[in-house]
């Protein structure tokens, strides 16, 4: 909710990225194409190389105030952690259908008074939107199924690393929200309002519910790349335990 809040306030600062993380060399900086024409205001990115040619991705935020992004980037760090420390610790008992899945490692993280890095493995892929339509759907249930699993497969003390978003949180959060969407997107002030007797209507049933799963929240076709055979996850920004149908109705 801070972090909400000062993300009126707050004026992307300039910060250039370091030449040198650990033993990677900064090469240049990058543009990213979303679907999102806003990634690339949130967040700076740029290409990395160490000794033996190998590539990394660095993600940076900046800015005077810790606002919304740099939570949301603080919150990447900490999945792609745990979340891969999942993995290792099942090994050969993850289930055949998800070996082939996989979620960027991370290499570093590197945060000043007014920045915060995150350093991956580079994925060397194209998005599931521009592959076959059939096989994007089937590709889309199995990362789905798969952060459910995982999810599921955790222990006590990773999931406390995780943040939850049960149903009275989201019914709390979504009239400030709403202010931001409509400070952001003030042209969609009429639809925007237009959804809130739907949302109302809707809380019965979502207390009713209230199931939680580990859910990315941003599960989009551009969010999910075929490399060499393997499916990687990316953007795990706005990812933690909420209601699945975040992903389901993305």
């Amino acid at each position: 909710l801070t972090g909400l809040i000062f993300g009126g306030l707050n004026a992307k600062k300039k910060v250039n990225f370091p030449n040198k993380i650990g033993k990677y060399k900064f090469k240049k900086q990058i543009k990213i194409s979303k679907r999102n024409s806003k990634a690339n205001k949130m967040f700076s990115y740029a290409l990395y190389q160490n000794s033996k040619r190998q590539k990394a991705f660095a993600k940076m935020w900046g800015g005077k105030l810790k606002d919304l992004n740099y939570y949301t980037l603080k919150n990447e760090t900490i999945l792609y952690t745990v979340l891969n420390g999942a993995i290792r610790r099942m090994g050969k008992s993850m289930p055949k259908k998800f070996e082939e899945i996989i979620i960027p490692q991370t290499i570093a993280k590197l945060e000043t008074k007014n920045s915060l890095i995150l350093l991956t493995e580079f994925i060397e892929g194209v998005p599931v939107s521009k592959i076959k339509s059939r096989r994007q759907f089937e590709i889309y249930l199995k990362s789905f199924d798969f952060l459910k699993f995982l999810g599921n497969k955790l222990s006590a003390r990773e999931k406390e690393k995780i943040a939850k978003r049960d149903a009275k949180t989201l019914i709390f959060l979504y009239f400030p929200l709403l202010l931001k969407s409509i400070l952001t997107h003030p042209r969609a002030f009429f639809s925007l309002l237009y959804g809130v007797p739907v949302f109302l209507k809707s809380i019965p049933a979502l207390l009713k519910t209230n199931e939680i799963t580990l859910s990315h929240r941003d599960l989009h076709l551009e969010n999910i790349e075929m490399s060499k055979n393997k499916i990687a996850l990316m953007d795990l920004q706005f990812c933690l335990f909420s209601n699945p149908l975040y992903d389901k109705i993305s």
